[in-house]
């Protein structure tokens, strides 16, 4: 444990001491309680009062009561945080599966930043449940049924014509960029003004693309390559072992019944909502000939 982290708890529940202490036992004897439980800290203090420090006769050999305090708050932190890292752990384990096996977001330096990316597909049907809702009301039932669909993977509709417009914009950009870094070698030490930039941006836009690869030269290499990956993101061929889209993906299915419960429990069914379902759940759907209708549905379910 260390300043940084003391400074991260909440409400300041210890202080970082401003004596002057060796930067080499800075991070075990530096710190003063405030808030966290007096009896547990008298307890570890005691635990480790009668620990040899070490041999180094500088610092002495036991503990001071300072020390004491500030070793007894390091150990009583680490204690906490290990085990709610465990219990969290424990607990995702639970309702979605081993954590080890999730899709974690790094940055780009490779530090993780995100480990629940992955959480609500992993969740699937439960997911759908709503927050905060009210168990307990009359006359709902206590279980539902949730429809969670297998993966189908397939070639996009639109592959192909992804493929060109990858092409197009991928080859456009990169000649604004050479141009930029041409003029940026040409003009040392200024920045270009919006003005020329974007002249730059308009008129390899309005070339047509033969001319632009002509320009590129062999920077198309490198670029049909990408194009080439990004287009068959889009393809399903089990030869290549492209899976494709899959256009099922974490999807669940519930009935009306059931959402109308959800909306209930969660305090969110009112006039409209209850006028949205009336018109989903006639058999003449004329809410896909009447505008009017089906900007009710759109206002009254979308994001509720």
């Amino acid at each position: 444990m260390d300043k940084g982290i003391i400074e991260k708890l909440p409400v300041n529940i210890a202080k970082f001491r401003n004596n002057k202490i060796d930067p080499r036992v800075s991070v075990f004897f530096g710190f003063k309680n405030r808030l966290l439980d007096d009896n547990k800290i008298k307890q570890l203090k005691e635990y480790y009062r009668n620990m040899p420090f070490g041999k180094d006769s500088t610092y002495g050999a036991t503990f001071t009561n300072d020390q004491l305090e500030s070793v007894a708050i390091s150990a009583y932190v680490y204690d906490i945080t290990a085990k709610s890292i465990m219990s969290k752990e424990e607990t995702q384990r639970v309702y979605t599966g081993f954590p080890h096996f999730f899709k974690w977001k790094f940055d780009n330096e490779g530090h993780l930043v995100d480990i629940m990316e992955d959480e609500s597909k992993r969740l699937g049907g439960e997911g759908s449940t709503g927050t905060s809702n009210v168990l307990d009301l009359p006359n709902l039932p206590k279980t539902y049924r949730v429809a969670e669909i297998k993966d189908w993977e397939i070639t996009s509709p639109f592959a192909k014509a992804l493929a060109v417009a990858f092409k197009d914009n991928e080859y456009r950009d990169a000649l604004v960029n050479k141009r930029l870094n041409k003029w940026n070698d040409q003009h040392l030490g200024k920045v270009i003004d919006d003005k020329d930039a974007d002249a730059i941006y308009d008129e390899v836009y309005s070339m047509p693309l033969d001319k632009v690869a002509e320009e590129l030269g062999e920077d198309t290499v490198f670029l049909d390559e990408k194009i080439k990956a990004e287009s068959e993101s889009y393809v399903r061929d089990t030869k290549r072992n492209l899976d494709g889209v899959n256009v099922a993906d974490g999807t669940a299915f519930i009935t009306d019944k059931m959402a109308e419960h959800l909306l209930r429990m969660r305090g969110a069914w009112n006039k409209d909502v209850e006028k949205a379902f009336s018109y989903l759940r006639g058999n003449k759907r004329s809410h896909l000939s009447n505008p009017k209708a089906y900007r009710l549905i759109v206002d009254a379910l979308i994001g509720t």
